[in-house]
């Protein structure tokens, strides 16, 4: 080779490199923990090109809150400046991001083991999670979790998991926590509905409840549970669903003036607990007898926190007079005491004006308090609320929250509550087909 070939030949290796421009990071593989490539994007954000590190900086934003343990981590160690100060703009974006949106986890298996599986979603997901039975996934017979790599929405990913290992999701009275238990009621099998455009929630069919004549034809309700991505703080629980089209196989409408009234004693009243509510959907059928549901679409609305304060308060039993002050409103903590054969909380409210917007003027303080405060035992197990009673008046309000005992939670050690102080309506969409009738 002459020296002008072997100049042209190097010429065309390096420009192409050239125009590349800085590397993109590489992707993991269905056996490998995504953890390894924030650590490599890390690593970049002190890269001596800047336009290396600011590509590094946007993939660690847009992999988002789910590596923030990862991004603490990393900043503590931090001893390169510009690393440093990249990863604390990015953790106070992390901390902005909209408290209402989806959890997005990024992960694949290739042949994980159940219980590995479900630990790395729940881990990312920053949910705390069991089995019940506690080797419910440790018996071979739940087989491997396979799972092509992809960044998904806590939902969709926590469904095809359960339907691959045979388990479905509970919810335990008021806690945050997911229960996974053996599915033995074909919940993998009932019509889903998870809408793109809503992607922090799920909601699916639970069933039909039998038809009740009437001179108008049959009416009847359609049972549907409404998932949320566990970090959100659902401070109201979801309200009557709005119907916007039912229609049966032949395209003839479901809905009718004379549905079952809807409301807190009607058939649209939810049940629930943290993140998994009831509701029913009141329809009716004419006396041509539908076979089944072939579309029914609608939207239920739910208050989240968007923004909140917490508060804790250590060694509850023995504290008193603590005040905080929650978006101009001064909260006080007055006592925690026995109460019959469970616990009250006395706390104390003053609004000094009336701040347009905010919760605590919104005549629904007593339930957002049943939904934001949490008494827990020295293990961290939850008591359960069983009411709160207000008396008072627009200034001054003081609400006593009764907890009762409950069989394994020793005595109150501790006080936390999330405070909101903005709250957004969310309707989140759903929508079925070919649902059959009884």
């Amino acid at each position: 080779m002459t020296g002008l070939h072997y100049l042209v030949c190097l010429i065309l290796v390096i420009l192409p490199s050239a125009r590349a421009g800085p590397p993109a990071s590489r992707p993991f593989t269905a056996d490998e923990e995504p953890e390894r490539e924030v650590e490599r994007l890390v690593a970049r954000l002190g890269a001596d090109a800047w336009a290396e590190r600011a590509a590094a900086h946007d993939e660690l934003v847009e992999m988002g809150a789910e590596f923030e343990s990862i991004l603490l981590n990393q900043r503590r160690v931090a001893k390169d400046l510009e690393i440093a100060q990249r990863l604390d703009a990015i953790l106070a974006h992390l901390n902005e991001v909209d408290r209402t949106t989806a959890t997005f986890v990024t992960m694949g298996f290739n042949g994980l083991p159940a219980r590995t599986a479900f630990d790395r979603l729940f881990r990312r997901a920053r949910t705390p999670w069991s089995c019940a039975p506690a080797d419910l996934l440790a018996d071979t017979a739940r087989g491997r979790v396979t799972l092509p790599a992809a960044r998904r929405a806590f939902w969709p990913a926590l469904i095809d998991m359960c339907r691959v290992a045979g388990v479905r999701p509970e919810s335990p009275a008021r806690t945050r926590a997911v229960t996974l238990v053996r599915d033995d009621v074909g919940w993998a099998r009932r019509p889903l509905s998870v809408v793109d455009s809503a992607p922090a929630w799920a909601a699916m069919v639970e069933g039909v409840d039998p038809p009740a004549r009437d001179d108008g034809g049959e009416a009847f309700a359609v049972r549907v549970v409404l998932y949320a991505d566990p970090r959100l703080h659902v401070v109201g629980w979801p309200d009557v669903p709005s119907v916007e089209r039912a229609l049966d196989e032949r395209g003839q409408s479901l809905v009718s003036d004379r549905n079952p009234p809807a409301g807190p004693d009607g058939p649209a009243a939810a049940e629930g607990a943290w993140w998994a509510w009831r509701v029913r959907v009141p329809l009716q059928r004419a006396f041509v007898r539908s076979e089944r549901i072939g579309m029914l679409e609608g939207t239920i609305r739910v208050e989240v926190a968007a923004e909140d304060v917490r508060w804790e308060i250590a060694d509850v039993l023995k504290a008193a007079g603590e005040v905080r002050d929650v978006d101009g409103y001064a909260f006080a903590f007055k006592s925690a005491v026995a109460a019959g054969d469970g616990w009250r909380v006395t706390l104390g409210l003053d609004r000094p004006h009336r701040k347009a917007g905010s919760p605590w003027i919104s005549g629904e303080e007593a339930r957002y308090l049943a939904r934001c405060v949490r008494l827990v035992d020295a293990a961290g197990r939850r008591l359960d609320c069983a009411g709160v009673e207000e008396t008072g008046g627009q200034r001054t309000t003081e609400y006593q929250i009764t907890f009762r005992a409950a069989a394994g939670v020793g005595a109150p050690a501790a006080l936390a509550m999330n405070l909101p102080t903005r709250i957004e309506s969310v309707d989140v969409p759903f929508k079925f087909a070919d649902v059959p009738l009884p």
